[in-house]
């Protein structure tokens, strides 16, 4: 995403943007359309301060039947910038600021703070649905033997015996 620099005055400033962060978009997984966000921004003298709410569709896959899905992704993203002549882009030695703008240019890019926020969004193991019934096996040849009760007792370790004789009392 980026933000002109220019078009915030002193004060506080509302703003709209669709954006399909080109510069992380290889790091995603893929997104079905833009990333639509609203912020606000507060300049305050030589530092701004910005908030964005953003949400977009992703492509996942399905954890369980392994097929693609749309997911919805919601999240915020606070950033802290502050002008330094001569520097321009992600801070690294300072933490109580995320980008350093050069008044010299126009624009900033700040896709790398959506990154990290993106990623927490997204689900450990995505599910198209919650009745997704997994991966269906198609072939008649393959068979599955469940057996409850198998021979547990070549498969215990005799070191464990006496703990499984305490178990059988309880």
């Amino acid at each position: 995403m980026i933000l002109n620099i220019r078009e915030f005055p002193e004060g506080q400033t509302r703003f709209t943007q669709e954006c399909t962060l080109d510069s992380i978009k290889n790091d995603l997984p893929p997104m079905q359309d833009t990333l639509k966000c609203k912020g606000e921004v507060n300049r305050l003298g030589m530092d701004i301060y910005v908030h964005i709410w953003f949400q977009g569709n992703f492509i996942l896959q399905c954890s369980r039947c392994l097929e693609d899905f749309n997911s919805p992704i919601n999240g915020e993203v606070k950033i802290t910038m502050k002008e330094v002549v001569g520097k321009h882009g992600k801070a690294e030695d300072d933490e109580a600021v995320d980008y350093y703008y050069d008044p010299s240019r126009d624009s900033i890019d700040i896709s790398s703070a959506f990154y990290d926020e993106i990623m927490v969004e997204m689900p450990i193991m995505p599910l198209c649905s919650k009745e997704c019934r997994g991966v269906e096996i198609q072939d008649k040849d393959i068979t599955i033997e469940f057996s409850e009760k198998q021979k547990k007792e070549d498969e215990i370790d005799p070191r464990w015996e006496a703990l499984r004789k305490l178990k059988d009392k309880i």
